[in-house]
């Protein structure tokens, strides 16, 4: 039997230009988190699924957020191997310079994804989020942390001002 592993990342991030968040910010994060990861790592963009991809097996984005196993007793697309706690504050705009954090547990064996987690969230950062409609807010991802809620420890995996990531090591298990 399997043993329950999780890595709890916690991400800070600085607003660059003024970022503008709807009330319940997950949808918005997992848009862009999405949207980073098809535009830099989808090898078959022209599909509109990734059930039907050849290469779903072994590309990160159909392992991470668009999850398929065509064999699975549970159907094809089977549940995510992460989730996303959004941004929790009363006011969802963020000025240039002021900072907002999210975070992201990976569960299982999702922590060899790990680097495509942090290369999106930077992408998102590039592209922008939130509403387009006035333009969409982008930001730096200033630090990393992976975190044990159970032990209250708390380690630096990556920050901008050294650009070196370390891989999480501070597992939540059962």
């Amino acid at each position: 039997m399997d043993q329950f592993v999780a890595h709890k990342l916690n991400f800070t991030c600085e607003a660059v230009t003024a970022v503008s968040l709807p009330r319940y910010t997950g949808s918005s994060l997992r848009g862009a988190f999405f949207g980073a990861l098809r535009q830099d790592f989808c090898l078959n963009k022209k599909l509109n699924t990734c059930l039907h991809c050849p290469t779903a097996e072994v590309c990160p984005i159909c392992r991470l957020v668009a999850t398929v196993e065509r064999d699975s007793d549970r159907g094809a697309e089977i549940p995510r191997p992460f989730t996303l706690q959004p941004v929790i504050t009363e006011n969802n705009r963020f000025e240039p310079g002021q900072s907002f954090s999210f975070g992201i547990t990976l569960f299982g064996q999702s922590l060899s994804l790990f680097p495509y987690a942090i290369l999106a969230i930077q992408r998102m950062g590039e592209i922008g989020m939130g509403n387009r409609a006035v333009a969409p807010g982008r930001f730096l991802l200033r630090e990393a942390k992976v975190a044990n809620p159970l032990s209250a420890i708390e380690k630096s995996i990556y920050s901008s001002d050294t650009r070196i990531v370390n891989v999480p090591d501070l597992a939540i298990t059962h």
